[in-house]
């Protein structure tokens, strides 16, 4: 993974770690986990903060992903974090693997532009179908549109952040720049 993205996803689990409430957080589930890019940073920053957590890396890993599992269970093998996080094979659509309510966190980074307008429908409703009650949802999308990197507040962790956006020859990054929030206080 080359620096700038790197930077990005510490940056997009710092950001995470920061808006967040882990308290009641025992499960989270990263859907469309890929190759581990935001796990290992997210599961690095939040075993900082929370000692029993279980982070489940759900992902297709077929078509343009394939192998993507394979990559990640040898990232999380070389930074020792197997008993917090496990990967599974599955389709966000269809999430048979998962029992309903069992999550108690959902996240996600450049999943749902992945999805057509049917299978982003299915997959919301699968999200909400394993999500706890009170349980909480957090996807995002990059958007290189600089307005919307003013909406965000700064992060307090970022203390230099031209250096945090730019690469080392100088060269802008994208940036974290939407977030969707949901937070779940009851299903009907």
């Amino acid at each position: 993974m080359s620096g700038c993205l790197e930077i990005m996803y510490e940056r997009l689990a710092a950001f995470l770690l920061e808006n967040l409430v882990f308290d009641d957080v025992s499960v989270i589930l990263e859907a469309g986990c890929g190759g581990g890019q935001l796990t290992i940073p997210f599961v690095k920053g939040v075993s900082k903060i929370k000692k029993n957590f279980k982070v489940i890396a759900f992902d297709i890993s077929a078509g343009p992903y394939e192998g993507d599992l394979e990559i990640l269970n040898e990232r999380i093998r070389k930074e020792r974090l197997e008993a917090l996080v496990f990967s599974v094979k599955g389709d966000v659509r269809d999430m048979k693997e998962m029992a309903c309510e069992s999550v108690d966190l959902i996240i996600s980074n450049e999943l749902l532009c992945d999805l057509d307008k049917k299978g982003l429908g299915k997959a919301i409703q699968e999200f909400y179908r394993i999500l706890r009650r009170g349980g909480m949802m957090a996807h995002g999308e990059l958007n290189p549109i600089p307005e919307n990197a003013r909406a965000l507040k700064p992060s307090r962790s970022d203390k230099n952040k031209q250096a945090a956006i730019e690469n080392s020859a100088g060269i802008p990054c994208i940036t974290w720049a939407s977030l969707i929030w949901s937070k779940v206080i009851s299903l009907t």
